[in-house]
């Protein structure tokens, strides 16, 4: 069945936006040029020269970890940490977290694209480690696909139809390669997360709030955040 052209105009508004303001796109050494496989980041076969930008605008930039890619793209006014977002907006990201965790749990629906495809949506389980947005995916699964592939996503948390305030974020996923911190995350998160599952920490673009306190509150108070904010 084809998408629906609200669909289609939705996908290509958002790969619209994400080429506008993608300026940094950070590869790893650690793949050599020609690599099989799904890398974390761009291979070197996939850049032309480090500090050039493509025909899209985009800077490559050579990083070794996560980390390294968030600062990075941070300072370059594109993506943030939980951590950034939380020194600039401390109010609506505790009550974000508290939204997430609204079970006990970190949980949401993940929206996540790949190409001109439509967009697919995944119930997860999401959390808060350190001043970082992490979540685990299946090994086999079609969002992971998407998020290697692609990259984009969008996460909203459940509503509670008594109290129907929201939250949500968007932005770029980055697969976590330090198998250390991987395990650590792994043993106390909500479930018990097998060895084939991939660790992605959910950089952040934009952030949004809407408060109702019950539902008869209407409309949303709502609250925004953007890592391009100055």
């Amino acid at each position: 069945m084809s998408p629906s052209p609200i669909t289609r105009w939705i996908s290509q508004r958002w790969s619209e936006k994400t080429r506008a303001s993608q300026s940094i796109v950070c590869f790893t050494p650690s793949m050599p040029p020609g690599s099989s496989g799904r890398a974390p980041w761009p291979t070197m076969s996939d850049a032309t020269t480090v500090g050039e930008r493509d025909d899209e605008g985009r800077v490559y930039t050579m990083l070794h970890s996560a980390t390294e890619c968030s600062l990075t793209t941070r300072q370059n006014g594109v993506m943030g940490t939980w951590a950034e977002f939380e020194a600039q907006q401390p109010t609506m990201a505790r009550r974000g977290r508290d939204l997430m965790y609204r079970s006990g749990d970190g949980e949401g629906m993940l929206v996540s694209v790949r190409e001109a495809m439509p967009p697919r949506i995944h119930p997860v389980n999401a959390g808060v480690v350190d001043g970082h947005l992490y979540t685990f995916v299946q090994a086999t699964s079609a969002k992971r696909r998407d998020l290697d592939d692609d990259g984009r996503y969008a996460f909203h948390t459940h509503i509670d139809p008594q109290s129907p305030s929201e939250f949500s974020v968007r932005g770029r996923a980055v697969p976590v390669a330090d198998a250390d911190l991987r395990a650590r995350i792994a043993a106390d998160w909500f479930f018990t997360v097998r060895d084939s599952y991939p660790l992605y920490e959910l950089l952040i673009e934009h952030a949004l709030l809407g408060e109702r306190p019950t539902a008869a509150d209407w409309p949303p108070v709502y609250t925004s955040w953007s890592s391009r904010q100055p």
